[in-house]
């Protein structure tokens, strides 16, 4: 079952233009944020892992350090020491400040303003759209609705009146015509229901694809009540109507 604020409310959530126009509006927001963050300092490093296959060994011969009667030669035998490692680290950051580039950040920086302000008004033209053919469709199927209801008793009441016709003329009350007359006219009205009803299934399906749901969904809508007189508001004036229109009309806010 749905209100129609409830089908405005799924249709905004679901609806697939509204959902591509809404990923439209967060990407330009995105490159808003990257063309505002050129204005700053920018930091880099770049790190090597180096590895050599040989390295350089410095060699103290035997009895370098000289000769005790004690110990004897220092060293005792040569020794070999390794001068670095095979495998290190070379690292480097710098940090830089744009400072010629300020003329080309700022254009930038405005050009990304002026996308993202044209995605959000794209973004509110189509939730106006698709709000619009929401409430079309919504009240298009009530109506529908009510003329088919309207459609069945209508045949239900033909086929009362063809039954006491076919009573009447097998009694001799009535001519033959007179049921003939009503067998037309519960064809007509069938041909009218069923007209009625292929145009529900393709108001149904309109419906259930504009807010997103799958095309094959039983959709049953509740009639809008009427507001009490104490809940009723007074209607707004031309003027205040035509300074809503121009305050919030997406196609002006982008001119």
């Amino acid at each position: 079952l749905f209100r129609s604020e409830e089908a405005l409310q799924l249709a905004e959530k679901q609806n697939s233009t509204v959902r591509i126009s809404e990923q439209k509006a967060r990407e330009a927001d995105a490159k808003v944020t990257q063309a505002r963050a050129n204005y700053f300092p920018t930091a880099k490093n770049e790190t090597n892992a180096l590895h050599t296959g040989e390295t350089e060994f410095l060699t103290i011969k035997q009895g370098a350090l000289g000769g005790y009667s004690t110990t004897g030669p220092l060293p005792g035998k040569d020794v070999k020491i390794q001068l670095g490692k095979q495998d290190f680290l070379v690292t480097q950051t710098t940090l830089a400040q744009p400072v010629t580039q300020m003329f080309k950040i700022q254009a930038g920086f405005s050009a990304a303003q002026a996308e993202a302000r044209m995605a959000h008004e794209e973004l509110e033209r189509a939730r106006n759209e698709v709000s619009l053919n929401v409430k079309k469709l919504y009240y298009g199927l009530l109506s529908t609705q009510q003329r088919q209801r309207a459609a069945e008793l209508r045949l239900m009441a033909g086929e009362a009146r063809l039954k006491e016709a076919n009573d009447a003329a097998q009694s001799g009350i009535l001519l033959k015509v007179s049921v003939l007359e009503g067998d037309a006219q519960i064809a007509e009205a069938k041909h009218t229901l069923g007209s009625l009803e292929d145009q529900i299934a393709d108001q149904t399906n309109s419906f259930n694809d504009l807010v997103g749901l799958p095309i094959e969904t039983a959709t049953d809508l509740i009639e809008p009540v009427e507001p009490s007189e104490q809940e009723a508001v007074a209607d707004p004036s031309p003027a205040d109507l035509e300074a809503e229109a121009l305050a919030h009309n997406p196609e002006l806010r982008s001119a």
